[in-house]
């Protein structure tokens, strides 16, 4: 026998009832137990991953429903940036304010003090406080010279974002720009340009599989609104916004940055133990809370 559509409505929404009385349960387990009350001065972490203690006050934060700060935002980046063995440099959230409006001087010694090995550097994170009300990260791939923009309201990307990062990878480090790196970059990845050239039938055989993506990028490239074409730096990087999901409230835009952190950490370690980017929120922030606390992403 068919089941009815009535039927199948009837079990669908007891389905999502009790998924919603399951995330509830965890959100109240996550208040109750890993962020039980205690005096906001409190010292919870005393070797935090960026080396400053942290007070009960600052991991409040994580409750469910609360908008997460700016030092949960880079003490866990330090975690993702130190589990990737030297692949991943996760910038503080004080990064893009200080190159967008003081360009590469305000910027000019932030690798060197972070001894990043530009040999083993796969890509830069930059977390993105919007207007003091969103976050967001950026993923600036060095291999393959792409900028992507991951945001959990589908905004655009911040004004001037390729422009600013190019000109800051072209002075601080020069060999990213220059025709060796560019042609080896082009053999690793090969674009519809280099298939007319035709030097080889195999690397044509690559290029022709590889042209659809290339398109399917090209027409993802979009450039903040009111960026001249002009004011863009001569060369192809590419910059385009990932469709991600949406978050379903106010406040999880943090959680979602951090996620999308752990997604670029997963695809350099091949790692399937790690859970943060697969679970619920409330989840996620205990995940989180823990992790920080003990100085290993779990």
């Amino acid at each position: 026998m068919h089941s009815s559509p009535v039927s199948i409505a009837a079990t669908q929404q007891r389905l999502a009832t009790r998924r919603r009385k399951s995330e509830k349960l965890r959100e109240k387990k996550v208040s109750s137990h890993l962020l039980k009350p205690e005096p906001s001065q409190k010292i919870v972490c005393k070797k935090a991953p960026l080396g400053v203690p942290i007070a009960q006050q600052t991991m409040e934060c994580l409750q469910p429903g609360e908008w997460l700060n700016d030092e949960v935002i880079n003490n866990f980046l330090r975690l993702v940036q130190n589990e990737s063995k030297g692949t991943l440099w996760c910038v503080s959230t004080y990064f893009w304010p200080k190159l967008s409006t003081e360009g590469y001087d305000g910027v000019s010694r932030w690798a060197t003090r972070s001894s990043v090995d530009i040999r083993k550097l796969s890509a830069i994170l930059v977390p993105f406080n919007v207007d003091d009300e969103h976050w967001s990260l950026a993923e600036v791939n060095l291999e393959r010279r792409k900028i992507r923009y991951m945001c959990s309201l589908g905004r655009p990307p911040p004004m001037g974002l390729r422009r600013k990062f190019v000109e800051y990878l072209s002075k601080e480090w020069p060999c990213l720009m220059t025709p060796q790196r560019r042609r080896q970059s082009q053999l690793a990845y090969p674009s519809s340009s280099s298939s007319a050239s035709g030097t080889s039938s195999s690397s044509t055989a690559a290029t022709t599989s590889q042209r659809p993506l290339k398109k399917k990028l090209q027409a993802a490239a979009k450039l903040p609104t009111g960026t001249a074409a002009s004011q863009v730096p001569p060369d192809d990087w590419l910059l385009f916004k990932v469709k991600t999901p949406l978050q379903t409230n106010d406040a999880d835009c943090g959680i979602h940055t951090i996620m999308y952190a752990m997604k670029a950490l997963r695809a350099r370690r091949k790692d399937t133990s790690y859970q943060l980017d697969q679970c619920s929120s409330a989840t996620a922030r205990a995940l989180v809370y823990s992790s920080i606390k003990v100085g290993k992403i779990l």
